[in-house]
């Protein structure tokens, strides 16, 4: 993990590595309040698992080789803590720089698609969302084959054929239930070629 520094907001990801008290440590940070008011107590170091920190305070120490320590606190939670944590036990800035740079990436194709971006290939999944798969509904229903399969639900393939019933032949058979077939069907009666074998007599009823 790449250096702590005063700021970073980081998240618990290993309860068991939290310090809860410390006196020297916490006295030269600064922070001997940790000591006096245990925030978190022996004992009950789960209440942080999970939890977003900020950084007030980093340094090596010597409670066990190559160790280091970071004094955090809590950001926008009910009950204050402050504790001493050995770094391992948190996920740093890079986990949260990675989420922000692969929400602006999923923004911009998102918004390159809604103002022409022409698909000729799968779109990555991390790039697919709710608000994308509306937006190929509504403008372009044949470029839902660029998105995995097990991203759609029945309820968008309904949307889709109830646009343009002849995509039916872009779901796969085994997603083709009696439902999308006679919305298919509805929407375009060529639709019927796509219909499985075992649908077929029941599909106009």
């Amino acid at each position: 993990m790449e250096e702590l520094k005063f700021g970073d907001v980081c998240k618990v990801i290993n309860e068991k590595l939290v310090y809860t008290w410390y006196d020297r440590f916490a006295f030269d940070a600064g922070h001997n309040d940790i000591n006096t008011n245990k925030y978190v107590k022996a004992g009950c170091e789960s209440i942080v698992y999970g939890k977003h920190f900020r950084v007030l305070y980093t340094a090596p120490h010597g409670v066990k080789p190559n160790i280091t320590i970071a004094i955090v606190e809590t950001m926008n939670t009910p009950i204050y803590l402050k504790f001493m944590i050995d770094v391992k036990g948190l996920l740093g800035p890079s986990y949260y720089k990675g989420i922000a740079e692969g929400k602006r990436r999923r923004d911009c194709f998102l918004e390159d698609y809604s103002f022409g971006k022409l698909l000729t290939k799968k779109i990555p999944d991390e790039y697919v969302n709710e608000l994308l798969i509306q937006t190929i509904i509504g403008k372009n229903p044949m470029d839902i084959q660029y998105v995995s399969p097990w991203l759609l639900t029945d309820e968008h393939y309904k949307n889709v054929l109830s646009k343009d019933g002849g995509l039916l032949g872009l779901i796969s058979i085994e997603r083709r239930n009696l439902l999308l077939c006679k919305i298919a069907i509805l929407e375009e009666p060529y639709a019927e070629k796509f219909v499985p074998e075992e649908l077929k007599s029941l599909v106009n009823n």
